[in-house]
């Protein structure tokens, strides 16, 4: 028997397969669905939610206009990991349940961030772009393999990270608001400050959730105390990074590169840092994986089914 439910779906990446609607249909009574391709502006998500009862969402915003003008909606089950996107304290006060399960998407993400790894260090980006401008320039960097990696945020996807490293013998820094000494330990990575990791690393990876805290985390002050033949790697939160700064940063020649899979504002367009040769950009793809799709929407699913008791 379904659930009497009516189930708003705001996730195009949701939408787009076929496999997680027919498993939505045969859950719930009604579905209202975004189409399978880019994100819908606010007012068309609230003309959709105004009639639903949950909703499944992916990276869409949602704040208190937004949820006022939902009242039906009672419960919301995020499509993917990281709630800042949700005015969580906003949902509380409307008695509106929020859901997530974390660390679905670990691997996606980790194996990206492996591959901007070595991308970046084997300078596999910049050599195709100069081939396909007609350029034969023969430069294969440096290797991976026992170089010196920050890793600023060890939670599922950091520790996934820290171990798709393993095989490359890395001297791993890694730092974190939690204690984990002792995880450090069992894989051979070491507890450091970020100012340790931005003066010494190599590559650093940045794997926290975007909060008041880490909001621009990374400055201009951060990148000037970097090596300047060291690269930096988001796949977290474009907000981690001060877009301008690292532009600067750049510009200046203070970093030898950068790979970005997120940013302050989405989707993403700036001529100068695209197509900047050192600079590795893609559209937020870190957690979709088709594998990792399906994975986040059955848990948004099953998060649904577990709130209504069936």
């Amino acid at each position: 028997m379904k659930l009497p439910y009516t189930l708003g779906i705001t996730s195009a990446a949701f939408a787009g397969r076929q496999d997680l609607v027919e498993k939505a249909s045969a859950i719930f009574d009604r579905m209202h669905l975004v189409p399978p391709v880019g994100r819908l502006p606010e007012k068309d998500i609230i003309a959709m939610l105004q009639h639903c009862d949950a909703a499944i969402v992916g990276l869409d915003k949602i704040t208190p206009a937004l949820l006022q003008q939902c009242p039906r909606v009672k419960v919301i089950s995020k499509f993917g990991v990281g709630l800042d996107n949700i005015d969580v304290a906003a949902c509380e006060q409307r008695g509106v349940r929020v859901l997530a399960a974390f660390g679905v998407n670990r691997r996606s993400v980790a194996e990206l961030t492996l591959n901007f790894m070595l991308s970046l260090i084997r300078n596999c980006y910049r050599s195709a772009t100069s081939l396909k401008a007609g350029q034969w320039v023969k430069n294969g960097g440096r290797c991976l393999t026992e170089k010196k990696i920050g890793i600023i945020g060890v939670g599922n996807i950091g520790k996934e990270v820290i171990h798709l490293l393993q095989p490359f013998q890395c001297e791993i820094l890694a730092n974190d608001i939690l204690d984990l000494d002792v995880y450090y330990a069992g894989v051979g990575a070491k507890s450091a400050t970020k100012d340790e990791i931005f003066r010494s690393c190599d590559i650093i990876t940045l794997h926290t959730p975007l909060t008041p805290q880490t909001q621009h985390m990374v400055t201009l002050d951060s990148l000037k105390r970097m090596k300047n033949d060291a690269f930096l790697i988001n796949t977290a939160r474009g907000g981690i990074v001060k877009t301008e700064d690292l532009k600067e940063a750049l510009r200046q020649q203070l970093i030898a590169g950068a790979a970005l899979d997120v940013f302050e504002v989405e989707p993403f367009y700036d001529d100068e840092l695209l197509n900047t040769m050192n600079v590795l950009c893609t559209p937020h793809i870190g957690g979709n994986a088709q594998e990792a799709v399906f994975a986040m929407g059955e848990s948004a699913l099953n998060l649904l089914v577990n709130h209504y008791g069936r």
